[in-house]
């Protein structure tokens, strides 16, 4: 597995995520005793260098959210200066999204790690929100060919770092792996300079990442300007 996992031409990201995926595929394996014990955790995670994290710059992030509608705006907002994944946000409903109390619950059975947390809803969140408050699952129908066409139209390749699409134009930037998720925790870490309290609005058990993954990549004058994005 370690031999596979190397030769699989991609960057330590990636490879650290097939790696968890083998593990929970074994740990279900040794519960259900189809095997004795799980070969995945003799394989180390890859090292990731802090400039293989992308993040966006506040002037990618306003073009983004200025040429977003609807439930792409939401998500946009929701990853941008909330930090919740992807995956979560494909699972949460706005009855889930508290602008009176402040909060966003993540309950145990939406969250990926199986853990109930409340992020809190920043004044710059509160304000992309507030006009697209609705009911319901957050995203829609068709909801990700709409999120990959306003991406595209912003300037974004989206076939990861690496690689873009066959037809896509040169001047394109390839979109950072986790690119929302990224930049909140990053311009969170420099503005509030508080790594336990972004290790719990991210859903982490330790300050171990933030500070390998997210510390000194941007300046606090930046971080300042990123949740000041506020809409016109």
């Amino acid at each position: 597995m370690e031999d596979w996992l190397h030769e699989l031409g991609v960057g330590p990201v990636t490879v650290n995520t097939y790696r968890s995926l083998l593990h929970s595929l074994f740990e279900f394996g040794v519960r259900r005793k189809f095997c004795s014990e799980n070969p995945v955790k003799a394989v180390e995670r890859m090292t990731v260098k802090a400039d293989e994290v992308g993040i966006l710059t506040p002037a990618q992030l306003r073009k983004l959210l200025e040429l977003s509608r609807g439930d792409v705006r939401t998500t946009i907002a929701l990853g941008a200066f909330a930090g919740i994944r992807p995956e979560e946000i494909a699972r949460i409903t706005w009855e889930e999204v508290s602008l009176e109390k402040g909060l966003i619950t993540i309950t145990a059975a939406k969250s990926k790690t199986a853990q109930h947390r409340y992020v809190k809803i920043l004044p710059c969140l509160d304000a992309w929100l507030r006009p697209l408050i609705a009911s319901g699952p957050i995203q829609q129908h068709n909801f990700r060919r709409r999120y990959d066409e306003t991406r595209r139209i912003a300037g974004f390749a989206l076939r990861g770092i690496r690689r873009k699409r066959r037809n896509d134009d040169e001047s394109l930037v390839p979109w950072p792996h986790d690119a929302l998720r990224h930049s909140f925790a990053s311009y969170h870490l420099a503005k509030f300079q508080n790594a336990p309290a972004l290790a719990l609005e991210l859903g982490h058990q330790s300050n171990a990442l933030i500070f390998s993954n997210y510390r000194r990549r941007v300046t606090e004058s930046e971080a300042v300007e990123y949740f000041n994005l506020l809409p016109q």
